[in-house]
């Protein structure tokens, strides 16, 4: 069980550090990037686990499950996300044409 929780403390660090590094770059260069943080951040994180579950570093048998959890929560973030951010730029779009 404590592998489990110690793979899951290094796939948030890493995602975070990935969505801290996409937030800070992309604000100075592409401002609209910042609509599409937690879509890119959730995908990382998919890649993560994906990754962590194919290596097999299970010391216990159940402890895959976890990992496709993860990625089931993930995706489902992923696509929230991504649906908001193309609403919110439609939208932005459509009230600067107007």
């Amino acid at each position: 069980m404590m592998d489990a929780f110690l793979s899951l403390f290094i796939v948030v660090s890493l995602t975070i550090l990935v969505a801290y590094f996409i937030y800070f770059v992309g604000k100075k260069k592409y401002p609209k990037i910042s609509l599409y943080v937690p879509a890119i951040t959730s995908a990382v994180g998919i890649l993560f686990l994906y990754i962590k579950l194919k290596l097999d570093l299970y010391a216990q048998a159940l402890s895959g499950i976890y990992d496709i959890l993860g990625i089931i929560f993930l995706s489902v973030v992923f696509v929230i996300s991504i649906i908001m951010a193309l609403v919110l730029d439609f939208s932005n779009k459509w009230r600067s044409n107007a």
